[in-house]
């Protein structure tokens, strides 16, 4: 073992060229580069020093390696533990980071095929829908779809959202980032606002702008922006409205957020009671279940994002913003918490703790501007739907006695007066009235056969 350097050459930290031996004709040799073939001792032959030292740190623990289970093979075999160990560390640190930071590939052929059973699937329903709906209907909803989804996609790219795609088929619509990225939490609520603000802004301005009738084609398109996007400002958690309300307020509120969407499952329960189509009950239902089912972890992810923000508080929305020595502390973390020394596992990991951390609740001021958007939109769709549906109820109370006297005439079999009196009620209606209550009768799936000849039988003789 080398004894301390002489008294008379003190260490100086800022020569980087400082050797205490210099000087000193005694000066222990360095193994494997002495001249003298007597004193050599070769790499590969353990040194006698070398393990007297080891014996007098017995009691310090050895750092730990990045992976202890892999053995020690090549020139790192050669080296201090824990030099070795930092070195191991960091060539595990440059292939996670060059792993996390790796631009996103084409897609794998398991993606595509799951894309291309979709697109199977909506062609289907497609296909199927033509049973009962029209084509200008289909039209018209892919158009309201893609508009919602536009929404979303833009103010995503103003963001500096990444590898965005967005991909528009029948009675599907989605848009985002292939890979998760996180910004903060204004930008995540204007985000999720542009998806219904512009449908509910478009229908405000067609119905105010021109007072299409019911049985207008525009009216109809009006309906369809109304019921999408203000569907979507509910305050549920998987749509649009509960999205926004998380980002301003419930993302790092592990309680808050666990008691709104308790809210929010006793909300769908009570709207799936309420409303009278089977489909709707199912969506609700299905709605409801998944969001019972991720609250748990929606709880440990809030607590997470509450604890990593505080220590991380000033990181980056991106990853690929986000300084070194940041992310080495990052994957400090994910290694101790995935105890695994894969690349891509690890760099999976760190993405989901930089989302967590990065995930910050924006300023009262700011929470309050965005909420009052949100509270426009609604006051938006408010002040929409009840024109709307004054109308829609009208033309249904203008309806309802040429139904009425339809099911009387043909309860009594076309005899009289009642057919008279079916008759005289349909000449005297509106043409357009008339239309609409032969279209509500053409629609009813459970009407008899006799009324099926009694409709036949009508419409020429009212249309003369």
């Amino acid at each position: 073992m080398k004894t301390p350097p002489p008294p008379d050459r003190p260490f100086d930290p800022d020569d980087p060229n400082f050797d205490p031996w210099a000087d000193d004709p005694n000066a222990p040799k360095e193994p494997g580069l002495s001249d003298d073939d007597d004193n050599d001792i070769p790499w590969s032959e353990p040194n006698e020093d070398a393990a007297d030292e080891n014996e007098d740190h017995e009691d310090t623990p050895t750092p730990l390696r990045v992976n202890p289970t892999a053995p020690v093979r090549g020139p790192v075999a050669l080296l201090d533990s824990q030099l070795r160990g930092e070195i191991e560390f960091e060539i595990l640190f440059q292939q996670t980071k060059a792993e996390l930071l790796r631009p996103l590939p084409a897609p794998s052929p398991g993606e595509s095929r799951r894309i291309f059973q979709l697109l199977a699937v909506a062609l289907v329903l497609f296909l199927l829908s033509f049973l009962w709906e029209s084509v200008r209907w289909i039209g018209m909803a892919v158009g309201v779809v893609f508009l919602h989804e536009l929404g979303h996609f833009l103010a995503m790219r103003y963001f500096g959202y990444r590898d965005v795609k967005m991909f528009i088929v029948p009675f599907f619509g989605t848009v985002g980032p292939r890979r998760p990225e996180t910004a903060a939490g204004w930008k995540r609520a204007v985000t999720y606002l542009m998806g219904p603000l512009p449908g509910l802004v478009a229908a405000a301005g067609l119905y105010f702008a021109f007072r299409p009738p019911v049985e207008h084609a525009l009216f109809e398109l009006i309906r369809m922006l109304l019921i999408l996007n203000a569907f979507n400002l509910l305050p549920v958690v998987p749509l649009d409205g509960g999205r926004v309300l998380d980002a301003l307020f419930l993302s790092r509120r592990p309680w808050a957020g666990t008691v709104f969407r308790a809210f929010t499952i006793a909300m769908l329960v009570v709207l799936m009671i309420w409303v009278e189509t089977v489909i709707a009950k199912v969506v609700l239902g299905l709605i409801a279940t998944f969001t019972l089912l991720a609250t748990p972890l929606t709880h440990r992810q809030a607590r997470s994002r509450k604890v990593l923000g505080g220590h991380f508080s000033s990181m980056p929305d991106h990853l690929a913003d986000v300084p070194n020595d940041m992310l080495r502390e990052l994957f400090g973390v994910a290694l101790a918490l995935a105890n695994n020394y894969d690349p891509t596992r690890l760099a999976v990991v760190m993405r989901d703790l930089h989302g967590q951390a990065a995930m910050r609740l924006p300023s009262p001021r700011v929470a309050a501007v965005l909420l009052s958007l949100y509270l426009f939109a609604w006051a938006l769709a408010a002040a929409t739907v009840t024109p709307v549906a004054q109308a829609e109820l009208s033309r249904e109370e203008a309806v309802r006695p040429l139904l009425v006297a339809f099911q009387a005439a043909t309860d009594a079999e076309g005899r009289e007066p009642e057919w008279t009196a079916c008759l005289n009620c349909w000449r005297a209606a509106d043409p357009v009235i008339r239309e609409d209550a032969f279209e509500t009768l053409e629609r009813v799936d459970l009407l008899s056969p006799k009324g099926v000849n009694y409709l036949t039988k009508l419409r020429p003789i009212v249309e003369k």
